[in-house]
């Protein structure tokens, strides 16, 4: 019944809208083979004319494995692009951080140049992991009163989020 009415409800936005809705799915990788299979019937619907629906598949890297099952040849078998995040350069990571830094309102970065290598060196350039080290080394330099973040912080968060 739930697979109906979401195809119904795609099928309607397609109809009145003229847009194509786009299912995103994050954390794919942690999903059921059963409910993956889900997706080949929830895409099935109209196929034979048009498209209705966009899946978009976001997972790390036990998810390509997850994909390869007998099981899921069909989802497989509709997918049009794969892409995978690879980690970032030091330079790239520097740009990451203080473009998210700039989207969440600061006037400058508030890292400093040491604590941007400390960053990348523990990170790696795992988007994820810099995510995390920096949010946790803005949290210990706020409980410092420190309007700029240094490597002592970035060593401090990182002994904090993975002792």
């Amino acid at each position: 019944m739930l697979v109906r009415r979401l195809q119904e409800h795609f099928l309607a936005a397609t109809d009145t809208d003229g847009v194509r809705p786009v299912l995103l799915v994050d954390d794919s990788h942690d999903i059921r083979p059963d409910v993956l299979g889900l997706l080949r019937v929830v895409t099935n619907f109209e196929m034979h004319s048009r498209l209705v629906v966009s899946v978009v598949l976001g997972g790390q890297p036990p998810l390509a494995r997850l994909l390869r099952r007998d099981e899921l040849v069909d989802v497989c078998g509709r997918r049009a692009h794969v892409a995978q995040l690879a980690p970032l350069a030091r330079p790239d990571s520097v740009r990451y951080i203080e473009h998210r830094c700039r989207i969440a309102g600061a006037a400058s970065c508030p890292f400093d140049a040491d604590a941007l290598d400390a960053v990348y060196e523990i990170s790696r350039g795992n988007l994820r992991a810099i995510d995390r080290l920096c949010r946790k080394a803005l949290a210990v330099a706020h409980q410092a009163d420190h309007g700029r973040v240094d490597s002592n912080h970035i060593a401090q968060a990182r002994s904090m989020l993975w002792p």
